[in-house]
């Protein structure tokens, strides 16, 4: 048994992945297979009639074969050691056909072939089971012409149980592929589930730091501007301005670092509650107009909205995204020139699109992947004032909705920004609220 083990695992390998392994494991038990059957049907040819074992020396070719792919796949071929299996069942079987003619159920091992030929096919070739499809399809015809010359007559009992001989064989080939099948899927399973509970446990942990992060460095913040008040206070002098600037810009840091803490308050609590309603997605940029108000009276914006319809998302979420995209195609602006904003839905077949376009000051291309980082600034700070996080946040609850955010700009041109919404967000509150 463990010699069998052996052959079994031959040209397995730790560079291959579970699944190519699991490929070059199931040739190789094929191959043995395959190798123990070509004995056990001259047995019984033997027992049914030896003049049908006379006739059968074209069946001796696959005994040749077999052993020639174990070589190989000991050796690390394991391509030739698959085509070398699939050569020797494939000859088998049509010399069969030819030998025995139809009727007898030969053909149903065509299917198994097939069959085998997908389960073993190589990563980088893509080809492999449709050209042993193509073989097996044109042999089956080439099978099924007049071959009276070379086809022995049987009497009807003998060739009941050659029927009866053949089924079970390809029973059990059929077996061990379902098999293969049926653990490669649960093995795929298990992985998934096992990753998917890991990233889970991390992301808990992940937001559980932050969330105690955030009140932690609070405190010390809150307490290091009672005392910047304190001395503010005891050594004022309203004639000193470099003290006086001095405290600006410590007064300036500290409510920078309360807003970036908030902000990753903020972002841990993402995705703890999903709740998925229908909303006017029109009324809702009318309502983040409302919150810009003064942002946007200030800068003299003009914002333009095309097909806004009503949507199932979550809300307050949405929302917020409108309002940081919409904010930063303010912020991010050439000096006296007038912000123009466009608002765009586009429906596709399973999830709405989104574009926010400005005439901004844009991106530089190699910049492009990094807008949606944590804590990323691709503008000065001291000209764009922000904490680096709102298009992060953005990312994570387009994500909670099952989509994607990307940017196109162009530098001293403008931005567009897309997203996506996927449209099978389902949830009780969907339901009640259509």
């Amino acid at each position: 048994m463990n010699n069998i083990k052996k052959v079994i695992n031959f040209g397995v390998s730790e560079n291959q992945s579970k699944e190519e392994q699991s490929k070059v494991q199931l040739t190789n038990l094929f191959l043995i297979v395959m190798f123990g059957a070509v004995p056990f049907y001259f047995i019984t040819f033997y027992i049914i009639d030896i003049s049908i074992l006379k006739k059968s020396w074209g069946f001796l070719f696959p005994l040749f074969i077999y052993p020639v792919g174990m070589v190989f796949s000991y050796k690390g071929e394991i391509i030739l050691a698959r085509h070398f299996l699939m050569i020797g069942f494939i000859s088998g079987i049509f010399y069969f056909l030819l030998f025995l003619g139809d009727g007898v159920g030969v053909e149903m091992f065509f299917f198994v072939v097939i069959a085998l030929s997908y389960l073993i096919k190589p990563q980088d070739s893509p080809y492999f089971s449709y050209i042993y499809l193509v073989i097996c399809v044109l042999l089956l015809i080439i099978g099924y012409q007049d071959w009276s010359s070379f086809t022995i007559e049987i009497d009807s009992s003998i060739r009941t149980m050659l029927s009866v001989v053949m089924a079970p064989m390809a029973v059990i080939l059929l077996f061990f592929m379902i098999k293969f099948f049926n653990d490669e899927i649960n093995n795929h399973i298990s992985e998934i589930d096992h990753q998917k509970q890991q990233l889970e446990t991390l992301n808990e942990e992940l937001n559980h730091f932050a969330y105690i992060a955030s009140h932690n460095l609070n405190e010390p913040i809150r307490t290091m501007d009672s005392f910047i008040d304190i001395i503010k206070e005891e050594y004022h002098n309203p004639d000193d301005e470099a003290i006086n600037i001095y405290f600006s810009f410590i007064q300036q840091s500290s409510e920078r670092m309360h807003s970036m803490i908030d902000s990753l308050l903020a972002y841990s609590k993402l995705g703890q509650v999903t709740d998925f309603r229908r909303v006017d997605i029109y009324q809702m940029i009318e309502l983040v107009e409302q919150d810009l108000g003064k942002l946007i009276e200030e800068n003299k914006v003009n914002i333009h909205k095309t097909h806004l319809q009503k949507i199932e998302c979550m809300p307050l979420e949405l929302r917020q995204v409108f309002q940081n995209l919409i904010s930063n195609a303010i912020k991010f602006q050439h000096p006296n020139v007038k912000p123009i904003i466009e608002i765009s839905q586009q429906e596709h077949a399973t999830h709405w699109r989104f574009c926010i376009s400005d005439n901004g000051i844009g991106i530089k291309e190699n910049k492009l992947k990094e807008v949606f980082q944590m804590f990323t600034k691709i503008h000065r700070s001291t000209e764009y004032n922000g904490s680096g996080i709102g298009l992060a946040f953005c990312k994570k609850i387009v994500e909670l909705h099952y989509g994607k955010i990307w940017i196109e700009s162009v530098l001293d041109k403008g931005s567009k920004v897309y997203f996506t919404i996927s449209k099978e967000l389902k949830n009780p509150a969907i339901e009640n609220n259509k």
